[in-house]
């Protein structure tokens, strides 16, 4: 008996010795087991939602070779095999998935809530609650893009959501780019500066856009612009309603989700969004594809998004956040990319599957210095004014932005009454009290209030 003891701790101590050069580097977060507290017996790990072959995900950039390096020793550390699944519409392949019993070793991950029918899956209790795994520490030390996601995404009390994706830095995050050519030559303050000094409002937005909106060649046509139609179609126009803190709904003084797009704030709000078209700053029917054009002042988008006045504007330009809005006290970021991770409910080995992606991907990934060089080099303005600009941004983002995108209250009962309102068929009171019925039912329903 104590020779069987003496030859289990040897092996016990050559394991330690045998992991300790791949994991002497990685402490795992909080109540979650680290290399040699999990033994996963061989499974395969499927990884849902993820493209290991051609890397579609270019927010991960020079991350992808690391990523590479620690799956091959996460194989190794937590016996397992790591695989994926990928593919347009995998939120059917999700749920097939955990109804036929395939998912007990899938590690679900969410580039965006709506990629997943996640409201749907959690609602039919296909998913299973990681709160109830995780101690509070643990969402507490997840990096602010990514703990926005998992208490955004929170259910019936519950959080979902877990595991790093992008740390600090959520890349959909909505950062306005502005054409410093154009206001120079139109006379206009700058708005970084206007930031800096905290000036920089909705309402000194509107009047430099305003101010350079003209006919530049006098043929009697407006061909320069303060802004793209920032109320151009309904889906634009509800997520920007989050640049003065309006969503869908907001959680009441009882704990329960009631609508909230026919509030007074609300109602201002769209109104003030619209009425961009009948002051004339707007360029209607034109994207913010046009900044690239040198045409218009002002564009929104997240990082990626500003990739192509990087690549072809030959004016100078830079990087600022969005004008604050009367009803915030300070500038939104929005996102419409919940970015999160989700384990199924009949998930084996659910501490397992959760220590593997902390093994994989962790908090200080995206702010490698090579991460924030490919990042940066590929999209953001060569001055010092935007990357000063972009890193407030990732440090004040609380996960701003409207989270019910792909649902039916956000496709079949909102979109359609803000389209009335842009077509100018209703006022926004009255197309907002005719639908709160409904979508308060949907809410009342989902929830279980």
């Amino acid at each position: 008996m104590k020779r069987t003891k003496l030859i289990v701790a040897v092996l016990m101590v050559l394991c330690m010795f045998s992991t300790m050069g791949f994991a002497e580097d990685y402490t795992p977060p909080p109540g979650v087991p680290g290399p040699g507290e999990v033994d996963l017996g061989g499974a395969t790990v499927t990884l849902i939602g993820i493209n290991l072959e051609t890397r579609s995900s270019w927010e991960w950039g020079a991350f992808w070779e690391t990523f590479d390096q620690r799956k091959l020793e996460a194989e190794e550390l937590f016996n397992c095999k790591v695989e994926f699944i990928h593919g347009s519409g995998y939120g059917d392949i999700v749920r097939n998935r955990i109804m036929a019993g395939e998912s007990t070793h899938d590690i679900i991950i969410n580039r965006a809530a709506r990629d997943i029918g996640y409201y749907g899956l959690v609602q039919d209790g296909l998913l299973l609650p990681a709160s109830d795994l995780l101690p509070e520490e643990y969402f507490e030390d997840l990096g602010n893009a990514d703990k926005g996601a998992v208490m955004k995404l929170s259910f019936r009390g519950k959080i979902y959501g877990f595991g790093t994706m992008f740390g600090d830095i959520n890349n959909s995050m909505q950062i306005w780019a502005y054409n410093k050519t154009m206001l120079e030559r139109e006379g206009q303050p700058d708005p970084f500066q206007l930031w800096k000094e905290g000036n920089w409002t909705w309402e000194e937005f509107e009047k430099i856009a305003k101010a350079v909106t003209r006919d530049t060649d006098g043929d009697g046509v407006v061909d320069q612009w303060g802004a793209y139609d920032l109320a151009g179609d309904s889906a634009g126009l509800l997520r920007n309603l989050a640049w003065n803190g309006v969503e869908i709904s907001k959680v009441d003084e009882d704990g329960n989700r009631v609508f909230d797009l026919d509030s007074e704030v609300a109602i201002d709000t769209i109104n003030m969004l619209i009425n961009g078209r009948s002051a004339g700053y707007m360029a209607v029917g034109v994207s913010g594809a046009d900044f690239v054009a040198g045409n218009i002042a002002f564009s929104g988008a997240h990082i990626m998004g500003h990739r192509w006045a990087k690549q072809s504007l030959q004016d100078e330009w830079a990087l600022v956040a969005p004008p604050r809005m009367p009803n915030v006290s300070r500038p939104q970021y929005w996102t419409f990319a919940w970015r999160t991770n989700f384990l199924p409910a009949n998930a084996a080995d659910p501490l397992g599957l959760v220590a593997v992606w902390s093994y994989l991907v962790r908090p200080d990934d995206a702010l490698n210095d090579e991460h924030l060089t490919q990042l940066f080099d590929s999209a953001l303005p060569p001055n010092q004014e935007s990357f000063e600009a972009y890193m407030a941004a990732v440090e004040e983002f609380e996960g701003e932005g409207d989270h019910f995108e792909g649902t039916a209250l956000w496709d079949d009962i909102v979109r359609p009454a803000l389209d009335s309102i842009i077509q100018g068929e209703k006022g926004a009171a009255a197309a907002m009290a005719e639908i709160k019925p409904q979508a308060q039912a949907f809410l009342d329903d989902l929830f279980g209030q």
